[in-house]
């Protein structure tokens, strides 16, 4: 009975494939335990999201939310990119490049740290020692925080999404537990940072290290992926910097409770976007490993095909989501309207296809126009709207940046195409 039940599943998702010009049965069973991966992440996250709105105030949840944005900042001196290149690597058969990159990533780490320690340095200046402490605290973390997140990389460009899957549960329920007994058991703001970066930094060390033993990689002569990585880090230096200026200009023209509840009305329609993203993870390998144009044929049918399919999301989302503030919320239902609006951001997530389209291609020349144009939009969208409609506006910038990176993605496309 459960065999012909699997074969019959198999021949429905056969058929589905003229429809879609999509590998349906690859899609259905990565994209299963990558959904199962985000199911259990969202449950942890929006038990995290509940910690946060319900057992501190908002004006320490806001400065939280404002450190580790500055540590997300700090980071990129840690090549954040080359997480996108391991993957191209892996797919190509080059994993042995991969304790070489970590190293990279560390040495160059070091330059984060630096930046956390001026600015450390500034705030005990003005006699903010809080402040100050915190930066010291963060300035001792930055080099291992994002360096040896390798295993996601590695399993996703091995299609290996059952590994993957438990990996991220494993490092994402670590990261909350920590966290959360953080927030129960002293509920101040030193602690809970520290717990927060702490807990991450060495779950990604211990994932590295049993990667690394549990591995059997060939030593490899792969010449591009390093150089790779950083030119990706490069071309998305300013896109990261307009992705966190939102909180940091909440955090200076409005104080921290604005930065609260800024976080609280985006924080769900992420956590939709992020699992919409996963197709994006789905696409990466198999676009490296596909022929240009063929790739270039089925893209914009796949396009319109994964848009079709956010439609029906965002409707149950604006539906749902007065319930579930009540519910889980209350003490932000006046962040209700701001979240129905930031909705608008799950119809945008098959741009994720497009925007793998560039990586799988090594399109350099795109990525760096790009990653220039779109954040000088959403900078220019947050300086003007920000100073003015506060919380509003951040959304507002949010929506509008996403549409640019539309416009932007797809004028790229047909030039690409031109060529």
């Amino acid at each position: 009975m459960i065999g012909r039940s699997k074969k019959r599943l198999h021949q429905v998702l056969r058929w589905s494939e003229r429809y879609t010009g999509t590998d349906m049965t690859y899609l259905f069973h990565g994209g299963s335990w990558l959904l199962s991966n985000q199911i259990v992440n969202f449950v942890f996250s929006l038990l995290l999201v509940w910690v946060f709105a319900n057992l501190l105030s908002q004006a320490v949840y806001g400065q939280y939310r404002f450190l580790i944005t500055m540590m997300s900042l700090f980071t990129l001196a840690s090549l954040p990119g080359m997480g996108t290149a391991i993957v191209r690597a892996v797919a190509r058969g080059n994993a042995g490049i991969i304790p070489e990159a970590t190293r990279t990533r560390l040495r160059w780490g070091i330059l984060g740290s630096l930046c956390s320690l001026v600015v450390a340095g500034y705030y005990f200046f003005a006699g903010d020692t809080t402040l100050g402490s915190l930066f010291l605290l963060i300035a001792l973390f930055v080099p291992f925080y994002e360096s040896f997140t390798v295993a996601q990389n590695y399993y996703n460009g091995r299609k290996n999404y059952r590994s993957y899957t438990i990996v991220s549960v494993i490092r994402y329920a670590t990261i909350i537990t920590a966290t959360t007994a953080a927030v129960l058991l002293h509920g101040q703001l030193f602690v809970i940072v520290a717990a927060y970066i702490g807990s991450t930094s060495l779950i990604n060390f211990l994932i590295y290290i049993y990667l690394v033993r549990t591995s059997h990689w060939e030593t490899s002569n792969d010449t591009e992926t390093i150089p790779y990585g950083k030119k990706l880090t490069g071309t998305s230096v300013l896109s990261a910097i307009s992705a966190h200026l939102d909180k940091v200009m909440l955090w200076y023209f409005a104080g921290p409770v604005q930065v609260a509840m800024y976080t609280i009305s985006m924080s769900l329609p992420k956590e939709i976007t992020s699992a919409l993203n996963n197709v994006g993870k789905l696409a990466l390998p198999k676009m490296a490993s596909r022929d240009k144009h063929a790739l270039r044929e089925s893209l914009l049918r796949k396009f319109f095909v994964f848009f079709i399919a956010t439609i029906p999301i965002y409707i149950a989302y604006i539906v749902m989501a007065p319930l579930l503030f009540k519910l889980f919320l209350p003490q932000y239902l006046n962040t209700l309207h701001f979240s129905q609006l930031a909705a608008l951001l799950i119809l945008f997530s098959p741009l994720v296809l497009f925007t793998q389209y560039f990586n799988a291609t090594m399109h350099v020349r795109a990525l760096y126009i790009m990653e220039f144009i779109q954040p000088t939009v959403s900078i220019t969208l947050y300086c003007t709207l920000i100073p003015a409609y506060g919380v509003l506006g951040a959304v507002l910038a949010f929506v509008g940046k996403q549409f640019a990176s539309l416009i932007m993605l797809l004028f790229f496309f047909v030039r690409d195409r031109a060529v």
